[in-house]
């Protein structure tokens, strides 16, 4: 009998919406959301949306346990090899700079509008080791990935399938403000299930300045680049950060106290998402983390809700490289006592959810204005940025330029 590890990986992100410090982990992060962006839509045009944060903790939390040849898989897999140079304890730090940045910005956030009707920003980065009461765990183990990831182990009857799954089912929906439901699927854990690594992140935020609704009107959007349907499409004009690429344009629109920003990278061409998706590299994205915002833009985008099923990623990281954790040859052997009458672990399937609301809500900080002009210089006119095509996303921290989301929009309805 094969025992089992199972990764339900559950983000949401509800958007009511200085100079970047590249951190060793930010790149690899970002790589490996690129990484699995690129075969989520190699097949047909369609709305995407990951979590290269959520993935790369799970994932590296399940490494903790792994050896040889299957560590060395991982490693390739979240470029934390030494090809790389980053090393998973860097990965660890940048869950430390996250929440650091999200306690900051929550206080500042409430201290600032006091006595106003304005959500802080919330970023909540939660794991959690779901463990069968038969499980034999090896201590280091369990303490590493306790100290290094905040994910104490909880134990459950998976004998009782049922009731194991309703309680990871009802944890990950009380660190998701429920907006991720069933992460966990009826027959996704069974009597041979010996752990699951789970890690829910968690966004809100209000935008920097607001979307005004009487400024949404129906316009034409070009659904997958070809034929226009009518949408709700937003407007604002205000200083954001602009940058314009050979065949693509970006706009970094702030969240609230700006550590925090919405990244659009849009074609030039109606239908050149597949060419723009292909060309990105990680270091670009960490690079637009640091667009200055002295660039007047007239910006039309459009709202939308991304909330798509479930997705497997196991055949997209045995493609990645990721190939013994998931047969028999595994190699848990750090994770779990084994013997000759106790089978090794190995990896059942990686599940993600991810969950974008994009509209008009937010708050504008009436001292956050930084877009002074000198009286000698003459200003440009105004950037035109019609979002009325298929366009990526990001949604990323810029101290460092780690993307906590990445996805694509291809029909806003």
């Amino acid at each position: 009998m094969t025992l089992s590890i199972v990764l339900p990986l559950v983000c949401f992100c509800c958007v009511s919406l200085p100079n970047a410090r590249a951190t060793p982990a930010v790149d690899a992060v970002n790589d490996l959301g690129l990484d699995l962006y690129r075969l989520e839509t190699a097949t047909s045009p369609r709305n995407i949306v990951l979590s290269p944060y959520s993935i790369s903790t799970a994932l590296a939390m399940t490494m903790e346990g792994a050896a040889a040849n299957t560590r060395e898989e991982m490693e390739k897999v979240l470029h934390l090899d030494k090809k790389s140079g980053v090393s998973i304890q860097a990965l660890a730090k940048l869950r430390m700079t996250l929440e650091k940045a999200a306690g900051d910005n929550a206080d500042a956030t409430a201290k600032k509008y006091r006595g106003e009707k304005v959500d802080k920003l919330e970023l909540r980065i939660a794991s959690r080791l779901f463990g069968s009461e038969s499980g034999d765990y090896r201590t280091d183990f369990l303490k590493t990935v306790e100290d290094r990831w905040k994910a104490p182990l909880e134990k459950l009857d998976f004998t009782n399938a049922g009731t194991a799954r309703s309680r990871i089912n009802s944890w990950v929906e009380e660190q998701t403000g429920t907006r991720i439901r069933n992460v966990v699927p009826e027959n996704g854990v069974d009597e041979r299930t010996r752990l699951l690594l789970v890690n829910a992140l968690y966004f809100k935020a209000a935008w920097h300045y607001e979307f005004a609704a009487w400024d949404t009107t129906p316009q034409p959007f070009y659904v997958d680049g070809k034929t226009t349907a009518n949408v709700p499409i937003m407007f604002m004009a205000k200083y954001f950060g602009y940058t314009k690429e050979k065949d693509f344009s970006v706009i970094s629109v702030p969240y609230l106290e700006r550590d925090f920003q919405f990244l659009i990278l849009l074609p030039d061409q109606r239908d050149g998402l597949a060419s723009l998706s292909k060309s990105l590299a990680a270091v670009q994205l960490r690079q637009y983390s640091n667009l200055p915002r002295n660039c007047q833009v007239k910006l039309h985008l459009p709202k939308f809700k991304i909330a798509p099923e479930a997705s497997n990623l196991t055949a997209h990281l045995t493609a990645l490289g990721m190939k013994s954790a998931f047969g028999a040859p595994a190699n848990f052997s750090r994770m779990m006592q084994t013997s000759k009458d106790r089978e090794s672990p190995v990896m059942a399937g990686v599940l993600h959810k991810a969950m974008v609301s994009l509209d008009e809500k937010g708050t504008e900080a009436a001292a956050a204005v930084s877009n002074e002009v000198m009286a000698d210089f003459k200003e440009p006119p105004p950037v035109n940025v019609d979002v009325d095509h298929p366009f990526l996303f990001a949604i990323q921290h810029q101290g460092t330029g780690v993307c906590l989301f990445i996805g694509c929009v291809n029909d806003p309805r």
